[in-house]
């Protein structure tokens, strides 16, 4: 499809690829058949745009940038400061929550012994994540079978109590607003470490209801069930769920060293 013909037959070329290695493809393309090249991407909250003219301007590929600053994990997870890990935060968690388990639970239904034994070997010098693998992926298997939306309902209100309820109250269990670190005498909550507050989950509150409706929709699609743009039908179910209690976990290390940047 994309020969000699294909791109000599081009007047310009707007560049609407989401990686580095076609973008340097279609850059040496444009270069070798002197197109002009509308180049733009976006990561994160950065963005950038450059317009390439040939015999004018330096092509995409002579710039190298440089390599990005990795956000330290416990920032992310735990003690973040800007909007900018909140935003990264939230992508890696969406990826993992609906992408990754979605993708998992396909491929459970496609051939379980496979699939259980590559995640498995995948996974067998980190049996933590692995363990968190199958919990997630029985919880999908086991609300998939009931097919009801009630239960992707279900599913939306217990993100939102881990995140934003259980797993602060873990934190502070740990790190108490008045806890002075040890090595230092000085008060662990304080310079970029904010202390945080647990919400409570008020379905009268617009944005709660936001999410709880987004997630259901996106877990009825996951399921192959109709989504519901009824936000009160949403709340109808959502009152019939019981919210469980929090129980604070023993033996959990919280990551506090900023020199860790993967998990």
């Amino acid at each position: 499809m994309f020969n000699d013909n294909f791109w000599t037959n081009l007047n310009f070329v707007v560049n609407a690829v989401d990686n580095v290695k076609a973008r340097q493809y279609v850059d040496g393309q444009c270069v070798w058949f002197e197109k002009p090249l509308f180049e733009s991407g976006t990561l994160g909250t950065k963005c950038h745009s450059q317009i390439i003219i040939p015999h004018s301007t330096i092509s995409y590929t002579d710039i190298v940038d440089p390599p990005e600053e990795s956000i330290p994990l416990c920032t992310l997870k735990n003690f973040p400061y800007q909007i900018d890990h909140t935003i990264q935060w939230a992508r890696d968690y969406f990826e993992g929550t609906f992408a990754e388990s979605s993708a998992d639970l396909t491929n459970f239904y496609s051939n379980r012994e496979e699939f259980l034994a590559g995640l498995t070997k995948q996974h067998k010098q980190n049996p933590t994540t692995l363990r968190i693998k199958l919990e997630s992926l029985n919880k999908l298997y086991l609300a998939n079978t009931k097919q009801s939306y009630d239960e992707c309902v279900k599913l939306a209100i217990d993100i939102f109590q881990d995140v934003f309820n259980f797993q602060i109250r873990q934190l502070l269990a740990a790190f108490p607003p008045d806890h002075i670190v040890e090595d230092t005498g000085k008060p662990f909550w304080s310079g970029l470490k904010r202390v945080p507050t647990p919400l409570d989950l008020n379905l009268h509150d617009p944005i709660h209801l936001e999410l709880i409706q987004s997630a259901a929709n996106i877990y009825a699609t996951m399921f192959n069930l109709p989504m519901v743009r009824n936000a009160q039908h949403v709340v109808e179910i959502a009152k019939k769920i019981p919210l469980q209690p929090f129980v604070p976990k023993t033996n959990v290390k919280i990551e506090t060293d900023e020199k860790k940047t993967q998990q």
